[in-house]
């Protein structure tokens, strides 16, 4: 580490968008030392005829409609949870009680994901 590279408050160097310095990436083949992702990529693509592409989320792959399924608004998600949760619990009370509880119970999963979605995607962002 430099003597002048700039830290944060816990010990570790600031990144180049707040004023530290960049670190040299070694390419995963030859070990040569780069400051540019797109110099790196430039040389993965000339000189070990590697193309480099971006990382997509699992999420990227599912169809737009299911995708926008976890931006619906509580006020919705609530109230439509609780109506499934109740018709699921009086269809199925007809066999057993107790298999309408734990069937009710897992009726809330729709909830338990639009809440995953919310929290997870604000970490990733």
């Amino acid at each position: 580490m430099a003597e002048d590279e700039e830290l944060d408050w816990f010990g570790e160097p600031l990144p180049p968008a707040r004023g530290g310095t960049r670190l040299a990436v070694p390419c995963p083949f030859c070990s040569e030392l780069f400051q540019e992702g797109p110099a790196l990529a430039g040389h993965l693509r000339a000189a070990h005829d590697f193309q480099a592409s971006r990382r997509t989320s699992p999420l990227d792959r599912l169809p737009p409609w299911l995708r926008g399924l976890g931006f619906l608004p509580l006020w919705f998600v609530l109230p439509m949870t609780v109506g499934l949760v109740t018709l699921v619990y009086l269809v199925v009370r007809e066999l057993d009680q107790w298999i309408a509880v734990y069937c009710a119970a897992l009726a809330t999963f729709p909830l338990v994901l639009v809440l995953a979605h919310r929290v997870f995607s604000r970490r990733a962002g």
